[in-house]
């Protein structure tokens, strides 16, 4: 349901793309960030093939991905399989690629060691669908970017959200 919401939102902002007044906030690069477990690690290239093909302008394409793990190994194991998947499937894409693990002693990290069983809302063993509130200190270099869950498909520009102005200390999410 939320890829299909998201995929109506995209859709909307297409058609603002290709028929709207054409005078954008060309703020570039557009910058994607993605965290990534190994039980999402199959859906990467296909992830970010979407979003390159519905870009219009995908050469503006930044992709910076986390390679998130249940300590520090499982990061770095992952993120060397996500380097081999990224240089044989799209060797072209402009792409930050770090490791990552919730720290110990986040909320989220005690909250997850304390399930005993696994619930809808916590899908990752590693955390990583909780790594985009540490997006912020993972890339402190970047003013901006639009967080994607690993789970959807995109199907339409990423141009028109990505242009939208928003005020400073403004959060914004889409479901």
């Amino acid at each position: 349901m939320y890829a299909l919401l998201f995929s109506l939102l995209l859709y909307y902002a297409f058609l603002i793309c290709a028929f709207g007044d054409g005078e954008l906030h060309k703020l570039r690069p557009i910058r994607i960030g993605l965290s990534i477990d190994d039980h999402s690690l199959k859906d990467l290239v296909i992830l970010i093939t979407s979003v390159i093909e519905s870009a219009i302008e995908p050469e503006d394409l930044v992709f910076h991905i986390v390679a998130c793990g249940k300590d520090h190994m499982a990061a770095m194991v992952l993120k060397k399989s996500i380097e081999v998947s990224l240089r044989n499937c799209l060797p072209d894409i402009k792409h930050e690629l770090v490791h990552f693990m919730l720290p110990p002693e986040s909320g989220f990290a005690l909250q997850l060691a304390q399930l005993k069983r696994k619930s809808n809302h916590w899908n990752s063993q590693s955390g990583a669908d909780m790594v985009r509130f540490f997006m912020p200190s993972i890339f402190p270099h970047i003013d901006r970017l639009l967080y994607l869950d690993n789970d959807i498909i995109v199907s339409c520009c990423v141009e028109e959200v990505w242009d939208t102005t928003f005020e400073t200390d403004q959060i914004v999410g889409i479901a």
